[in-house]
C-alpha cells in the first residue's frame, strides 16, 4: 500500500496511515497463512493490536481490505491518452505507458515478487476474483471515457468501448502470464524480456487494425474569437 505523499501529513494523519498499514499487513499475513475465507475481522483486529471497530473504520469489509492495495497500485488508464504528444495515436501512447510499467517492474503487471502473497490470496478466493473483475470493468470505463473525450466520439459510438476492452485485454493477458510464472518461482528479471516481447506482439496486432485511431493533430487551431 502506497500512502499519499503529495503533501507532508501531520502527526494525526501519519498515525492513521500507520494504523491502516498495520491492519493491512496483519490481514495479508493471516490470509496467506490460513486462506482468505477462513480469516475473520476479529482475528485481523487481534493480529493488528486494534479493536474490531477500528478495522471496520478503515475497511468496510475483508474484500475492501485486500482490494485497496490493487486499486492504489493502478493508475488511471486514460492518463497516457490525455498526455499523448502531437502526432501520437492513443495506441502508441498506451503501448509506451505499459512498457514503462513493465520496465519499472510494477506489481499490478506481475513483475514484483513482493506482491506474490497478495496474488495468491486473490486467486484463492472466488469473492476476490469477482472484485478483480469489477475493478477491471471500472478501468475499461475509465479508458473508454478518456478515448471518447479525446477523439470526439459521438454519443452512442461504441468504438471507444471496443478499443478500451481490446487494449486492456492485451495488457491483462501479459500481466496474467507474468503472475503465473512468478508464482511458479521465476524471477521478475527472468520474466521481463518475454513480457516486453509479448506486449510488443499484442500491440502490433492491435496496431494493424487501429493504427490511425485517435492520432492527435500536429496543429490544434484556436477556437474562434466570439467577441
Amino acid at each position: 500500500m502506497v500512502p499519499d505523499t503529495s503533501t507532508p501529513p501531520g502527526l494525526r494523519e501519519r498515525k492513521k496511515q500507520q494504523t491502516r498499514l498495520a491492519i493491512y499487513e496483519a490481514a495479508l499475513e493471516l490470509f496467506v497463512a490460513e486462506g482468505f475465507d477462513r480469516v475473520s475481522m476479529t482475528q485481523i483486529a487481534e493480529a493488528a493490536n486494534v479493536s474490531k471497530a477500528t478495522v471496520f473504520n478503515y475497511f468496510p469489509s475483508k474484500e475492501d481490505l485486500i482490494m485497496v492495495a490493487m486499486r492504489e497500485a493502478m493508475t488511471d488508464p486514460g492518463k497516457p491518452v490525455r498526455a499523448r504528444a502531437p502526432g501520437e495515436s492513443v495506441l502508441d501512447a498506451l503501448r509506451r505507458a505499459f512498457l514503462d510499467e513493465l520496465d519499472r517492474r510494477e506489481s499490478h503487471v506481475g513483475l514484483d515478487a513482493g506482491g506474490l502473497g497478495f496474488m495468491r490470496v486473490v486467486r484463492s478466493s472466488p469473492a476476490l476474483a469477482g472484485r478483480v473483475m469489477l475493478l477491471d470493468r471500472h478501468r475499461e470505463v475509465q479508458l473508454a471515457q478518456a478515448l471518447a473525450e479525446e477523439t470526439g466520439a459521438a454519443p452512442g459510438d461504441m468504438t471507444p468501448n471496443m478499443v478500451a476492452a481490446a487494449v486492456l485485454g492485451a495488457m491483462r493477458a501479459v500481466s496474467s502470464e507474468n503472475w503465473r510464472r512468478l508464482v511458479d518461482g521465476e524471477s521478475p528479471d527472468a520474466i521481463h524480456p518475454d513480457a516486453v516481447a509479448a506486449a510488443e506482439r499484442l500491440f502490433d496486432v492491435l496496431t494493424e487494425g487501429l493504427a490511425g485511431y485517435g492520432v492527435r493533430p500536429l496543429h490544434v487551431s484556436e477556437p474562434p474569437d466570439k467577441r
